[in-house]
């Protein structure tokens, strides 16, 4: 054991203590240690499952974590992942979560890039130790505690959110979420968004997914008639509307609308007895209702239905599309062994619609995940845009195939692509996209080809994907440095897909929907478990 404590304190002594030989020294520490357990069957013994967990709890604050997992033998790490799956018990919890902590860093997962082993042991691991949204949200507030999380952009004005700020005003609106729903002695409790993007909405969301709140969210721009049918369908009794623009809609079908009962406005005020401000919501877990809120939390686990989505109801009445707490975390570590360079140095400018997998999942869980920053676009337009990467200089930039266009557009009417050389073509993409911009990915439409190659000759990394709802989002994508022209890329980690005979794109994999809201798993999935998309492959 004097190995392990000698180790142990060299980790609460932190990496500025250390030099390069010391560093090196405790690389083989923690392989020994790692190597010992497993030999030891560490589970076993009460003392030994104690200092392991202080060993891992201490690892990322020590700094030492890249350092760690840019040398531990790949084998040996997943081997000791098996091990905790096979042992799982409360005891070793703990243990598992800061496993998986550690796994996600770039220094690991590039070098187990296509190792497709690993998708299955990190869902076990996630499900065995009941590791919600709410156990990532608390752990990832542990680690960056006053890094920045979000960031709101008002003109020349810029304001930092923290992920301990964030944690905060949460938990404030836990608390309201549990003092409604205790006082209106509801079971089965669901609220509903029809929200435009917002820091709030983002906050309302974390709220509910980290206290086991199922929220059903609402496309802003949803039809009255599309707005009546989910209430009415999902039962929600709780809505939160942006303004009264969002309130008129709900006037005009307010009798049609059995089980709603209270509508709460972010901006503004309205006389209806049906209706509150977001303060007197807010006010309403100032009486604290701490120990309920944490029943609710203690209750969900990761089969607990988290949300529920709709699809645009375009071709008939909207489909809800259910996820579990399972769906959202595991995608979460699926997408980052799909892109292992992305980290807590990157930050996103985001304008993709928070009611969408997109921009909930991918961008606000992923800044979440990764440790990374979420900015705010003031709005979508291309003059905003621009002048938002030059305000921020984000490193990632999400979007459909418009936007890159007319980033493209902005480019070649400031410098001539075709005559001018590739080093004045390169400072002027620097230039507008504010000098930062790695990774850029263009889903939901087509691109052409040679716009994917030129950001990506002038160092943007811009990826292809598909991906649908159902889906948590991505489905394919193609792989960082490989792209193919006209190619959606390949499948995930995490998900298997295959064509029907007919040339129908079926899907299969831990983060598709659990099903839809309402009908059987039969009616959604055949018998082996494969979801058929209503894509055709050609």
């Amino acid at each position: 054991m004097n190995r392990q404590t000698d180790f142990l304190n060299s980790l609460l002594g932190g990496k500025a203590s250390l030099d390069d030989e010391k560093i090196k020294s405790l690389n083989e520490d923690f392989k020994f240690i790692l190597e010992d357990a497993l030999k030891n069957n560490f589970i076993e013994k009460e003392i030994e499952v104690e200092i392991v967990t202080k060993i891992f709890a201490a690892i990322i604050p020590s700094q030492l974590t890249p350092y760690f997992m840019k040398e531990i033998p790949t084998q040996l790490f997943y081997d000791f992942g098996v091990y905790l799956v096979n042992n799982s018990r409360n005891n070793i919890f703990e243990i598992i979560h800061n496993y998986l902590d550690v796994f996600r860093y770039s220094e690991f997962l590039e070098r187990i890039y296509d190792e497709r082993k690993w998708d299955d042991l990190i869902y076990q691991l996630i499900v065995s130790s009941n590791f919600t949204v709410e156990k990532l949200f608390s752990q990832r507030v542990n680690d960056y505690g006053n890094k920045t999380l979000f960031k709101i952009l008002k003109g020349a004005k810029v304001i930092n959110y923290s992920f301990e700020t964030i944690s905060n005003e949460v938990a404030k609106y836990g608390l309201a979420f549990a003092s409604y729903i205790k006082n209106e002695k509801e079971e089965n409790f669901k609220t509903a968004f029809l929200l435009d993007n917002s820091l709030t909405m983002a906050k309302l969301d974390i709220a509910c997914l980290t206290a086991g709140i199922v929220n059903v969210m609402i496309p802003a721009n949803s039809v009255s008639h599309h707005i009546s049918y989910i209430l009415n369908v999902t039962q929600a009794t709780l809505l939160f509307v942006t303004d009264e623009k969002q309130l008129a809609k709900i006037k005009t079908i307010k009798k049609e609308l059995t089980y709603l009962k209270q509508v709460v406005l972010l901006e503004g005020k309205s006389a209806e007895d049906w209706t509150f401000s977001f303060e007197e919501f807010l006010a309403l877990g100032e009486g604290s209702n701490k120990e309920f809120l944490n029943e609710l939390k203690s209750d969900t686990n990761c089969n607990s239905t988290a949300t529920i989505m709709f699809t645009s109801g375009t071709t008939g009445e909207p489909k809800g599309i259910v996820f579990s707490q399972a769906n959202i975390v595991y995608k979460r570590f699926c997408r980052a062994m799909a892109l292992p360079k992305i980290n807590d140095g990157d930050k996103y400018l985001a304008f993709l619609p928070l009611f969408h997998t997109f921009g909930r999942y991918l961008e606000m869980m992923g800044a979440i995940f990764w440790g990374a920053e979420y900015v705010f676009m003031e709005n979508p337009s291309a003059e905003t845009m621009v002048t938002h990467m030059q305000q921020v200089k984000p490193s990632i930039f999400i979007s459909i195939p418009k936007k890159w266009m007319q980033l493209y557009e902005r480019i070649i009417s400031e410098v001539d692509v075709e005559f001018e050389e590739e080093v004045t073509i390169k400072n002027k993409v620097q230039e507008i996209t504010g000098g930062k911009l790695k990774w850029g990915l263009s889903a939901a439409g087509y691109l052409p080809a040679d716009i994917f190659m030129f950001f990506q000759k002038y160092g943007i990394e811009l990826m292809s994907g598909f991906g649908m709802t159902e889906a948590t989002g991505g489905i394919t994508m193609t792989p960082p440095g490989k792209y193919v022209e006209n190619s959606l890329g390949k499948e995930l980690p995490g998900i298997e897909i295959k064509v029907a005979e007919d040339g129908e794109l079926l899907i299969r994999g831990k983060y598709v929907m659990t099903g839809y809201y309402g009908e059987s798993y039969e009616e959604t999935f055949d018998s082996e478990g494969w979801f058929a998309t209503g894509d055709i492959m050609r």
